[in-house]
C-alpha cells in the first residue's frame, strides 16, 4: 500500500486541510466505494423525498372517486403500489450503500491510523520532549475519528440538504407562494445556524485542548505516583488536576450553553415553519387555490424536514465534540517534521566510523550548547567524554545520531556529511547503550533481537556475552518473559545488560555508550568488562561515564565544560596536567564523579 505523505503536503501548503478532507486524501484507494455509497444515499434520499408527492397523488385521486361497486380506483392502487415500490427501492440503495461504506470505512480507518503513526514516528526528539506520551497516544487513537465524521456528514447532513432541495422543487411545482415562504425560512435558518455552529466549533476545539491537558496531567500524575508519595505531594498534584478540571468545567458550561441555545432557536424556527406552512396551505385549500393532496404533501415535506433536523440536533453535540478533539489532536500530531532527509539523501554505508565535528554550533531553547565545536575521532578510536551536568555530553551524542539538527557547521562520518545520508542509514551504523535503556512491553527475546531478523542462537550468544543469560534463565518463562511497560519488571542493571546484548547483535561500526554501566553494581560491572572489550573491538567508541574508572582503557578522554573541550588526552596524561580531570578523579567517591 502506498501511504499519503503528510510531510510532502507541508512542502506544498502552509497547513493541512480540515480533518475530513485529510481523511479523503489519505484514502484515495477507497474513492470508488465512497462514490458508490454517495450515489446510493443520494438516490435513496431523492426517492424518499418524492414520497410526499406520491401521497398527494393518492389523496387527490381518492377525493374525486366515490367509493363503491363499479368505481374505478385503479389510479389510486397504481400510486399506492408506486409508493411501496419507491420505499423498497430506497431500501435496496441503502443496503448497497451500507455494504460499500462498511468496507470503505474500515479501510479508511486503517489508512488514517497508519499514515498518522508513520508521520509521528518521524518526529524529532525535541517534539516528543514537549508532549505528554499518554496525551499523544490518546490523540493517535482518536485519529481515525475523521473517517466517522465523514460518514456522518454523508449519511446525515447530506440527506437533509438533499431533502430541502427536493422539498423546494416540489413546493414550486405546487404553489409558488408556499415555495417562497419555505425559501425565506431557509434564508433565516441557515445564517443563524452557521453563526452558532462557528462559535460551537471554536468552543469545542478549546474544550478539546483543555480535555487533552487534563488527560496529560492525570497520566503524568500516575506515571510519577512513587515520586508523589515519597514527597507527600498528593494534595498538591490533586490541586493541579483540580485547577485544569475547573477550566474544563467552565468551558463545558459555555459550550453546552451555546448548544442549548442553538437547539432552542432551531426548535422555534422549525415549529414556526411547520405551523405557518400547515395553516397557510389549509388557507389556500379553503380558497380552492391548491388541492387537499397539496396540503398533505406540504405537511409531509415539513414534517420530514423537521424530523431530519431533530436527528441532526441530537447528533450535533457529538459531531462537534469529536471534530474539536480531532482538529486539536491532528494539529499536535501532524506538525511538519523539523528533521527531515534532504532531497537526494543516500543510503550510504559507513564502514569505518571516522567522525568529525567541524565548527559545530547548536542552540537548544535559544541557548547555545555548542559554539564552533571542533572534534575529530579517528576510525576505531575509543573516546571517553566526561564533564559536569549540563556540559553537553549527551547532547553531543544526540547530534551525532541526528536526533537534533545543528544550526551551523557540519558533522562528518567517513568524509560524508550526515545530512547527506538518510536518517535510517545513519543510525543503522550506530549501536547505543544508554543510562535508561528503552524496553518494549514484549518478551526478553523480542527486546534483545529488536530491529534484526536474527537467529535464536545469536540472541542467546549475545545474552551470554552481556552476562544477561544467567538471570534470564532464572525467570519463569526465561526468554519468553514479558518485561512490562518500559521493562518495569526488571532491575536497572538487568535492563542495561539486555541493551548491551542488543548492541552485540547489531555489531555496528560506531558504538555509543551513555552511562552504559551506571545501573550495575561493582561485581556485575567487573563481569561485563570483558564483554565490553569484545564489543568495542574494531569499532569507534564514544563513552560517557560518571564512574571515571570505567574510562581507564580508553585511548582518549575529552573533558567538556559548558559546550567546550577544555582538556583532551589519555588518563595518565590528563592526571599529569593536574587540571579539571585530575580534580574530578581526586574528588570521586566510590568510583563516581560527584555532580
Amino acid at each position: 500500500m502506498v501511504y499519503y505523505s503528510i510531510q510532502n503536503y507541508f512542502m506544498l501548503k502552509e497547513r493541512l486541510p480540515n480533518p475530513i478532507l485529510l481523511a479523503l486524501r489519505i484514502s484515495k484507494t477507497q474513492w470508488k466505494k465512497i462514490g458508490l455509497a454517495f450515489v446510493c444515499i443520494t438516490l435513496a434520499t431523492i426517492l424518499r423525498g418524492v414520497l410526499p408527492y406520491i401521497m398527494k397523488q393518492i389523496v387527490d385521486a381518492a377525493t374525486v372517486i366515490t367509493p363503491g361497486i363499479g368505481a374505478d380506483t385503479s389510479i389510486v392502487w397504481w400510486y399506492a403500489v408506486l409508493y411501496i415500490a419507491i420505499i423498497l427501492l430506497s431500501y435496496v440503495f441503502i443496503w448497497i450503500k451500507g455494504l460499500a461504506s462498511t468496507k470503505a470505512r474500515a479501510n479508511m480507518g486503517h489508512s488514517v491510523r497508519t499514515t498518522v503513526h508513520k508521520h509521528i514516528a518521524q518526529h524529532s526528539n525535541a517534539y516528543f520532549s514537549k508532549h505528554f506520551s499518554g496525551n499523544l497516544a490518546n490523540k493517535i487513537n482518536n485519529a481515525d475519528t475523521s473517517v466517522g465524521l465523514f460518514f456522518q456528514l454523508m449519511n446525515m447532513f447530506w440527506p437533509v440538504f438533499l431533502r430541502l432541495i427536493v422539498a423546494i422543487i416540489l413546493a414550486f411545482s405546487a404553489n409558488i407562494s408556499i415555495a417562497l415562504l419555505m425559501l425565506s425560512w431557509l434564508f433565516v435558518f441557515v445564517p443563524v445556524n452557521l453563526a452558532l455552529l462557528k462559535r460551537i466549533k471554536q468552543l469545542s476545539k478549546k474544550h478539546a485542548q483543555i480535555k487533552s491537558d487534563f488527560t496529560g496531567q492525570v497520566v503524568d500524575f500516575i506515571s510519577n505516583i512513587t515520586l508523589v508519595k515519597i514527597f507527600s505531594k498528593e494534595k498538591d498534584e490533586l490541586q493541579r488536576i483540580r485547577n485544569v478540571s475547573k477550566q474544563r468545567l467552565h468551558t463545558n458550561i459555555t459550550l453546552y450553553g451555546y448548544k442549548t441555545q442553538m437547539n432552542l432557536i432551531n426548535n422555534v424556527l422549525q415549529g414556526v415553519m411547520l405551523a405557518v406552512v400547515l395553516f397557510y396551505s389549509l388557507f389556500l385549500w379553503q380558497n380552492s387555490i391548491i388541492t387537499f393532496g397539496d396540503v398533505i404533501m406540504f405537511f409531509g415535506i415539513t414534517a420530514s424536514i423537521r424530523g431530519a433536523m431533530i436527528g441532526i440536533a441530537e447528533s450535533i453535540d457529538l459531531f462537534f465534540d469529536q471534530y474539536g478533539q480531532l482538529e486539536e489532536g491532528l494539529e499536535t500530531l501532524l506538525k511538519p517534521h523539523d528533521i527531515i532527509d534532504k532531497k537526494g539523501a543516500q543510503n550510504t554505508p559507513l564502514l569505518h566510523g571516522d567522525i568529525q565535528f567541524n565548527s559545530v554550533s547548536f542552540k537548544y531553547n535559544g541557548v547555545y550548547v555548542f559554539k564552533n565545536l571542533n572534534l575529530h575521532i579517528p576510525e576505531n578510536q575509543k573516546v571517553g567524554i566526561v564533564g559536569h551536568s549540563g556540559a553537553g555530553k549527551t547532547t553531543l551524542l544526540k547530534l551525532l545520531l541526528r536526533l537534533y539538527d545543528i544550526q551551523k557547521g557540519e558533522i562528518v562520518i567517513d568524509k560524508k556529511n550526515i545530512q547527506d545520508i538518510t536518517q535510517n542509514s545513519l543510525r543503522q551504523h550506530m549501536s547505543t547503550v544508554t543510562q535508561e535503556p528503552e524496553m518494549f512491553n514484549r518478551s526478553i527475546y523480542e527486546n534483545i533481537s529488536y530491529g534484526f531478523n536474527t537467529t535464536k542462537k545469536a540472541v542467546l550468544g549475545a545474552a551470554k556475552i552481556a552476562h544477561a543469560h544467567e538471570f534470564i534463565q532464572k525467570l519463569p518463562k526465561k526468554y519468553d518473559t514479558v518485561v512490562g511497560e518500559r521493562g518495569v519488571t526488571l532491575s536497572g542493571g538487568q535492563k542495561q545488560r539486555i541493551a548491551i546484548a542488543r548492541a552485540v547483535i547489531k555489531n555496528a561500526p560506531i558504538l555509543i555508550l551513555d552511562e552504559a554501566t551506571s545501573a550495575l553494581d561493582s561485581e556485575s560491572e567487573t563481569l561485563i568488562q570483558d564483554a565490553f572489550q569484545t564489543l568495542m573491538k574494531d569499532k569507534t567508541v564514544i563513552a560517557i561515564a560518571h564512574r571515571l574508572s570505567t574510562l581507564l582503557a580508553m585511548d582518549r578522554i575529552i573533558v567538556l565544560e559548558k559546550g567546550k573541550i577544555i582538556e583532551d588526552g589519555n588518563h595518565k596524561t590528563l592526571l599529569k596536567k593536574k587540571g579539571v580531570y585530575a580534580s574530578m578523579w581526586k574528588k570521586q567517591s566510590g568510583g563516581y564523579l560527584k555532580e
